[in-house]
Formats: structure tokens, C-alpha cells, sequence
């Protein structure tokens, strides 16, 4: 128990200056996030109190769902909405992100600071960690621990007066530690104290949005300098894109765009043109699906030749399977039926045997094998997700199953087959809803996620 009324359940995550726990209101009766203030060698109570102060003023004044909702606050800690995702950092650890998915994001998390610097709060530390990717593909922006206030922040008529420094808006801290972190940083923040500037955050954006698209960071680690933004890295349909983040990741501050509001604007043209390119870049399921044609093509031009040979009956053989049910989707290597002949096997001497004369023959549906395997994988890439909801609802299960529930082929609902916890209930079902499986449209079947063991030794 904490402060008489909070059950702290399990540490989320420490930061420059604090320890954020997920806690339990136990008068409110829901979850929270409750961040405290941790002594920190070389900085005095009183700085922490005031850059503390600070961060709980700065989420107090927005006024965007991206960023969490202050609950309730005391002079060494606060409580704010639990924020439930993945960190882009993870994401981004599994590679590079599609394109438009990648705008979307940037787009999103740049429409969450541009309503931050219109209340006057420069977050001045927004990086891959900081990010998280709520269901749904929503932005949320987190730890603002680091931010800053601009001149207007502290002309609101119900601010009451309070000590300034002699440079610059803001409460005195007595703290002017250096703010940043390598590679999503801005140069003028590195080394020096600056002042709070939108562009601190522009640049940001812009390095993230980088290294989303083409899967590296904008910091080139082995000569410690960003790496210059050309067009030629990117595919044709992204020209526009490559020269809105170009100048976004300008090194001189002036050189940027001048509000966060004309970065997102950019980035919206970008993305309508990227959408109206005939030529966009294919997604990774496009790519295989392209593959699967090419060698599926292979194989009906060997088939041909043999069948021309040896007037063989393996048609027969391939089209034994019943048909498809509609709205299975077919595996990858049956997504082309068998190609016509090539122009050099159209000649009349030999004529193809008649079972080769129908251009268009029935496709194969997909094996149960496959079915069941492809199933089996998609829900073990979720498994760390599962886990994240028995651990945040206390539990130490070896193995948790799940009743699946299909329309359309994507789940419709994740019940629990066993147990009666509601917030485990609630957060299985958030986590696989809308998870593509293939398969019939309509199904409902049993999976047991196999979670790693409970912590045995002394913590």
C-alpha cells in the first residue's frame, strides 16, 4: 500500500528523475500509473521537486487524448492513465515499417506535440521508447520529464505568478543538466543548455519517421553525425516525403519548418501522394504473394512438359480437394492457378493433351495443415502480448486458454476458457481482437498460449 490508498503492483519503467508503477486505486477502484519521484545522485530534493512540479503541469495543460490523463497529484508523486501498448522501440527492433503505416504514425504523433505547442510545452525528449502504440495503431506520448515551457505558456489569465528565470520562460529548477538522447535529438540540444524551441521537436519527428521507413537510425554511429536525407534512398513515390523530412532534420534550427503544424501538413501531402502512386511500394504480404505467382508459375510450366510427355492424369490428383469455403483465404503457394503455356509451347505439333485445354481451372483450397500451422504461429507472435496481461493481472500461469471467435476471419472475440478474472479477461480480448487468422469466415475454436514460469528464485 501507498499513500493509504494505492496497491503498487509492478514497476513499468524509470526515467531521469522517477519510478512509474502500475498501480490499484483502491477508493477510485481502477488501474492507474503512478509515477514517484527517486533520489538521484547530484541533484538536490528541491531540483527534482521542481522539475517534478514541472511534468505534472505540462500533462495538466494538455488538452490531446494522445497524451495521458493527470488523475490526481501530490507533492512527491502523481497518478496518470495507464497507457496499454507496444513500444515503438520494440517495434522497430523487428524491422523497418510499411510506408503508409509509417506516415500514419508520423502523422499522429505530430498532430499530438502540435497540440502541446499550442498550450506552450516543447516535449524536448520524444524518442522510439517514449512512443507507444496502443490498439487500434493510436499514438500515445509519453514521460514528459524532460519538457520545457514557451512565453505563451505563461500568459494564461489563471496563471498565478511564479519566480522565472533571467533567459527564457520557465520555473527555475537550479537544474540545467543537458537534455537529450543521440540519434533523435536535435545537434543545437547536444552540449549545450538551449532554449526550448518547436524545432527541438520537429527533428525528432523527422528522425523517427526516418528510421520507420528505412529500418536504420538517422545517427550514423561510427562517425557519430546524422546522415544527409536524399531522395535517392527512397522509392520514387516517396520524393515528396524525402524532401519534407530533409528539411525537418536540417542541422541549423531555421532551417526546418517553422511550426509542428506544417511538418504534419507536409507529411499529409506526402502520404495522399504515396496513396494515389500507381506504382506504391508492395506491403510484405503483396511481396509473397508475388513470389508465391512467380513459383507457382514454374511449377505449371514443368507440369505441361510432363503432362505432354507422359499424358500422364495428375490434374485429376490436384483437383481432388473439395472447394473452398468463401472467405478462406488460400496458402501462398496456391494463390495462382496453373498459367496457360508459354508462346513456345502453343505450337500445334504436339496439340496439349485435352485435360490442359481449360484456361481457368479451379483453385485448390488451403490444407487443414496449413490452416493449423499458420494459426499456431500468428498467435505465438501474440503470446508476449498475453503475457503482458497475466502479469499485469498478478498471475502466474504456466498456460492460459483462450476460446477464439472468428468473423471474417479475424478474431471477433478472446474469452477466457477457464477463470473469472475480468481484467485478464479485458486484456486478452484487446490484445488478439482484430488479429487476422486464416480460415473459414466464421469459427470458433480452443488455443492455449504457453507462458514462461513463475519467478521462483529470491527477486
Amino acid at each position: 500500500m501507498f499513500a493509504g490508498r494505492y496497491i503498487l503492483l509492478r514497476e513499468l519503467g524509470r526515467g531521469g528523475m522517477g519510478v512509474v508503477y502500475a498501480a490499484f486505486d483502491t477508493e477510485a477502484m481502477r488501474r492507474v500509473a503512478l509515477k514517484r519521484i527517486e533520489p538521484v545522485p547530484g541533484r538536490t530534493s528541491e531540483m527534482l521537486a521542481q522539475r517534478f512540479r514541472r511534468e505534472i503541469r505540462a500533462l495538466a495543460a494538455s488538452r490531446h487524448p494522445g497524451t495521458p490523463t493527470l488523475l490526481h497529484c501530490e507533492a512527491a508523486f502523481y497518478t496518470m492513465e495507464i497507457v496499454d501498448g507496444e513500444r515503438l522501440s520494440d517495434l522497430l527492433r523487428r524491422g523497418r515499417l510499411d510506408a503508409v503505416r509509417a506516415l500514419n504514425l508520423a502523422i499522429e504523433l505530430g498532430q499530438i506535440l502540435a497540440s502541446m505547442h499550442d498550450v506552450g510545452v516543447v516535449h524536448r525528449d520524444v524518442k522510439p521508447s517514449n512512443i507507444l502504440i496502443a490498439s487500434g495503431d493510436r499514438v500515445r506520448l509519453i514521460d514528459f520529464g524532460a519538457c520545457a515551457f514557451l512565453p505563451h505558456f505563461f500568459m494564461r489569465d489563471d496563471l498565478e505568478p511564479e519566480p522565472l528565470t533571467a533567459t527564457g520562460r520557465r520555473w527555475v529548477t537550479g537544474d540545467f543538466e543537458v537534455v537529450c538522447t543521440p540519434g533523435y535529438s536535435a545537434p543545437e540540444m547536444v552540449g549545450v543548455e538551449s532554449d526550448a524551441s518547436v524545432r527541438n521537436d520537429i527533428f525528432s519527428v523527422c528522425a523517427i519517421a526516418y528510421e520507420m521507413i528505412t529500418g536504420r537510425g538517422l545517427l550514423d554511429r561510427q562517425s557519430a553525425a546524422f546522415r544527409p536525407i536524399v531522395r535517392e534512398e527512397f522509392a520514387p513515390e516517396l520524393a515528396p516525403l524525402a524532401e519534407v523530412l530533409a528539411r525537418g532534420a536540417a542541422q541549423e534550427p531555421f532551417d526546418r519548418q517553422k511550426s509542428m503544424a506544417e511538418l504534419v501538413q507536409g507529411l499529409e501531402v506526402a502520404r495522399t501522394q504515396l496513396l494515389a502512386a500507381p506504382s506504391a511500394a508492395p506491403s510484405r504480404l503483396q511481396a509473397l504473394l508475388q513470389a508465391a505467382t512467380l513459383a507457382a508459375t514454374a511449377c505449371g510450366v514443368l507440369l505441361l512438359a510432363a503432362r505432354s510427355l507422359t499424358h500422364t492424369t495428375a490434374d485429376t490428383t490436384l483437383t481432388a480437394l473439395p472447394p473452398a469455403t468463401p472467405g478462406d483465404a488460400p496458402p501462398p503457394e496456391a494463390a495462382t492457378p496453373d498459367p496457360p503455356p508459354p508462346p513456345e509451347a502453343a505450337s500445334p505439333d504436339p496439340p496439349p493433351p485435352p485435360e490442359a485445354a481449360s484456361p481457368d481451372p479451379p483453385r485448390s483450397p488451403p490444407s487443414p495443415r496449413w490452416v493449423v500451422a499458420q494459426r499456431k504461429k500468428l498467435l505465438t507472435d501474440r503470446t508476449p502480448a498475453v503475457q503482458g496481461c497475466v502479469d499485469e493481472a498478478g498471475g502466474v500461469l504456466h498456460e492460459l486458454p483462450v476460446v477464439l471467435t472468428l468473423a471474417a476471419s479475424r478474431v471477433a472475440r478472446a474469452a477466457l476458457d477457464n477463470g473469472d478474472s475480468p481484467l485478464l479477461q479485458r486484456c486478452v480480448d484487446l490484445s488478439l481482437r482484430g488479429l487476422w487468422l486464416p480460415g473459414a469466415a466464421r469459427d470458433r475454436f480452443r488455443h492455449v498460449f504457453k507462458l514462461r514460469p513463475p519467478h521462483r528464485g529470491p527477486r
